[in-house]
């Protein structure tokens, strides 16, 4: 009898533990704020005040992306209709805005996660969905560190940076845009091996002259070929500079898109005809890079090298 009483209460504290564990991450349900939206929608952007962070590490959380802090409920539920039902014409772009390191966990209609921490400026997060799908959108605004519970702006918006979103240009009208890189990695302020080296063949098949928009001349690839995010010991700004060059026999280009969204492009500021940008102080957050040739059809086997020393 004490034999059987003893299994049965190790197996309903095995039950309670585990349910208390799935209860520790972030959860689809009832949120503090639900609205709906409608393709097309005004104003735009939608914003709204939140408080950033939670109890919740997603470190933990097995089959939820990221690492960060989150409430358990989501922030927000937002309800997107199309106007023909089916997906929208437009992207749907979700940001956070704050002066603290934020993430963004975001549930979509299909019931797949989205998680981002540096896509937008500085140290914000963003997430956009292309010809987005009608339905649920759960949101979780989230802080990168423990303990922060900063407060934050989430903004919606169908507009692109530069304005209202355009259809995909044709294959002749294609430039550089930021987006998913072939390689993306993470590097703090003081890293070693100092520097950091990674290959890649440089060139692509866009013409930087044909890019209102964008600066400078050569080829490179439509989607960058390294995304680097970048984080300084405190603060928004490294105490020294971050240095980006090109090692290869031929002649390069680099361009770089900085946490702030702007372009940067040079020639043969590296050594003989590579290329090479310096950030003074440099920014916390994401830089995408693109290693470009200066000449049509050349594609090049390169090296790029990324150093904090002067």
């Amino acid at each position: 009898m004490f034999m059987r009483l003893a299994l049965g209460v190790a197996a309903i504290c095995l039950v309670t533990t585990s349910a208390t564990a799935q209860l520790q991450c972030p959860a689809v349900g009832q949120a503090a704020k639900e609205f709906s939206l409608g393709e097309g929608f005004m104003p735009d952007p939608s914003t709204h005040s939140v408080t950033a962070g939670g109890e919740i590490d997603l470190g933990r959380c097995a089959g939820v992306p990221g690492k960060g802090w989150v409430t358990q409920l989501p922030d927000f539920i937002v309800r997107y209709k199309t106007k023909g039902g089916g997906a929208s014409n437009e992207s749907l772009t979700f940001m956070v805005e704050s002066s603290a390191d934020t993430i963004l966990l975001i549930n979509d209609p299909s019931e797949k996660w989205h998680f981002n921490d540096d896509g937008g400026g500085g140290l914000n997060a963003k997430i956009s969905f292309p010809r987005a799908k009608p339905g649920r959108y759960d949101i979780w605004v989230g802080s990168y560190k423990k303990g922060q519970l900063p407060r934050a702006k989430l903004v919606i918006t169908e507009r692109t940076a530069s304005g209202p979103s355009a259809p995909p240009p044709s294959a002749g009208a294609q430039c550089p845009a930021v987006g998913q890189a072939a390689k993306e990695f993470s590097l703090n302020e003081g890293f070693l091996p100092d520097p950091s080296t990674h290959s890649v063949t440089a060139g692509g098949d866009i013409d930087l002259g044909r890019c209102a928009g964008v600066p400078g001349k050569g080829w490179v690839t439509r989607l960058p070929d390294f995304i680097v995010r970048y984080r300084p010991k405190s603060g928004n700004q490294a105490k020294g500079p971050l240095t980006f060059s090109i090692d290869s026999s031929a002649d390069t280009i680099l361009l770089i898109n900085d946490p702030n969204e702007k372009w940067h492009w040079n020639d043969d500021g590296g050594r003989g005809l590579n290329a090479k940008l310096r950030f003074p102080r440099a920014k916390a957050g994401r830089y995408d890079i693109w290693v470009g040739s200066l000449k049509k059809g050349q594609l090049p086997r390169a090296k790029l090298m990324i150093t904090e020393v002067e």
